[in-house]
């Protein structure tokens, strides 16, 4: 296997570019227009998925997940499935994600491999942290590129239990829509 690192050129007429090996001297001419080549330096190679896995734990896991959580907890309400949650917004993807971009599976002509690769680790990473202080990380509903931690209860009680404030939501009973009605002066 050879030592010789790889060289991207870039011609200065055209824009064409070639990659050649590090010992080539004087720049090769553009095989297309004949211009001169200038040297770009390539772009680092994707860290395998264990390093980017261990990169974004250490980072995620230094933010302040007790902060969030006890946010989270502050306005719990009632989904239309009967559980009981809370939400924080943590950000948008375009400061959050490594890749700063909104793509999706299958429209993602605006990242390349490196960077769906990375967007992926982050996520998978933000979920499992997540996960290990009670919370679950999602996307908006509204707006998919806003990025939410959420904290999540079978019931009034146990919300109640874990000291969550639980107020009254879209989907609570009528019936206690009718009480609550009734008392307000």
């Amino acid at each position: 296997m050879s030592d010789t690192v790889n060289i991207q050129w870039t011609c200065r007429q055209c824009g064409a570019q070639v990659i050649t090996p590090d010992d080539v001297d004087p720049a090769p001419a553009c095989p297309r227009c004949g211009g001169t080549m200038l040297w770009d330096e390539l772009p680092e190679p994707t860290p395998s998925i264990e390093e980017l896995e261990a990169t974004y734990q250490r980072e995620l896991r230094a933010l302040d997940w007790d902060y969030f959580l006890t946010e989270a907890k502050r306005e719990v309400s009632r989904t239309w499935e009967g559980a009981y949650e809370g939400h924080y917004f943590l950000g948008t993807v375009f400061s959050l994600v490594p890749s700063g971009k909104f793509w999706t599976v299958w429209a993602n002509s605006n990242v390349d491999d490196d960077e769906m690769t990375r967007d992926s680790v982050w996520m998978e990473m933000l979920e499992e942290v997540a996960a290990e202080h009670g919370m679950y990380a999602f996307n908006g509903e509204g707006d998919p590129c806003d990025l939410f931690l959420g904290v999540s209860y079978a019931t009034k009680a146990e919300a109640e239990a874990d000291g969550a404030t639980v107020v009254r939501g879209d989907w609570d009973d009528p019936d206690d829509w009718e009480e609550a009605e009734e008392e307000t002066p």
